[in-house]
């Protein structure tokens, strides 16, 4: 008995609940299963307006064993050297050794998300490529000022 007092004082003290006896019996495990259900919900999204907005130009992902992504997002900003044939110039642009690249966030992301996350790059990209192409093609829908301050 003093045995199993001091056992329930020692999970208290290092905050973890005491454990139950998982009884296993068939009934048990179809009763377990029909309590797994699955459901859908939408999605409330919030961007706080702390949140900060920074560039990233160059990017780190790193995979682990238990299936989490981690994205490091960097800042890499190359030395500024005046372009010319000055002695100087070359001088600064040989002194150089490497480039600063500051992280900026790391975002840790399942392996379940990764699939939807590349969809949706790659959707984004494609709707960016077909915009620039047609606005370089000049097929792009131009607003006459003035027919809209006619309407008013």
């Amino acid at each position: 008995m003093a045995k199993k007092k001091k056992k329930k004082a020692s999970s208290a003290r290092n905050g973890s609940a005491p454990r139950k006896k998982v009884v296993k019996k068939k009934s048990a495990k179809k009763e377990e299963s029909a309590q797994l259900v699955r459901v859908e919900m939408p999605l409330r999204r919030h961007v706080s307006p702390d949140v900060k907005a920074v560039l990233s130009n160059h990017v780190v992902i790193r995979n682990d064993p238990t299936g989490l992504f981690q994205l490091f997002f960097f800042d890499a900003e190359p030395p500024l050297v005046i372009d010319g044939d000055s002695d100087d110039v070359k001088k600064e642009a040989a002194a150089q050794t490497h480039v600063d690249a500051n992280c900026v966030s790391r975002v840790v992301i399942p392996i379940t998300v990764i699939p939807s996350l590349i969809a949706a790059l790659q959707t984004n990209l494609e709707k960016h490529q077909a915009m620039v192409a047609a606005i370089t093609k000049g097929d792009f829908i131009t607003i006459d000022a003035s027919a809209k301050d006619k309407k008013k």
